[in-house]
């Protein structure tokens, strides 16, 4: 039998990585949903700049957002694994698991979109007429169908996590 403490420090770190998961899930989303729609109206100079602040804020929140979740979710495994709750203990690996691939995802699928939209900020900030309107809205919208695949591997991590919570017989 736990103790208060063990159940509580249980329960907080449960809490944590659920709001972790499901608030990442929201905040990555929310670049697809809202940032690209917002920023597509702009001049192609504008979207630009706009797509690189907001990249660059995503970069520098969502790892740590993601780690964090997941340190969350592994020590559930394996408090749930010590407690022979072994339904909870995988659901919450592959919680632990599924919420930072967002972060490798980025690089293997992402980086090469960021890389040429970059590239033309860089020509932008010389010479906008240099720049391709159309390829710069067809990057701009590769780039919102990644990141939604992104934002799905966390959303299903929440559901892991979501679920190693309801099996565990605290």
């Amino acid at each position: 039998m736990d103790s208060f403490g063990s159940v509580m420090g249980t329960r907080l770190a449960q809490i944590g990585g659920i709001y972790g998961s499901v608030l990442l899930t929201g905040f990555l989303g929310s670049f697809s949903y809202l940032v690209v729609p917002a920023i597509e109206i702009a001049p192609c100079d504008t979207l630009l700049k706009q797509y690189q602040r907001a990249g660059a804020i995503g970069f520098t929140t969502s790892p740590r957002l993601a780690l964090g979740t997941a340190g969350a979710y592994a020590w559930l495994a394996y408090k749930a694994f010590r407690s022979n709750e072994y339904t909870a203990s995988k659901a919450y690996g592959i919680a632990a698991i599924l919420t930072p691939m967002m972060i490798p995802f980025t690089f293997m699928f992402i980086t090469s979109t960021n890389a040429q939209l970059n590239r033309l900020a860089s020509i932008a900030a010389d010479d906008v007429a240099k720049v391709d309107k159309t390829e710069v809205r067809r990057l701009i919208q590769r780039w919102k169908v990644l990141n939604y695949r992104r934002t799905f591997l966390v959303f299903i991590a929440s559901g892991f996590g979501l679920l190693g919570t309801l099996a565990w017989r605290l």
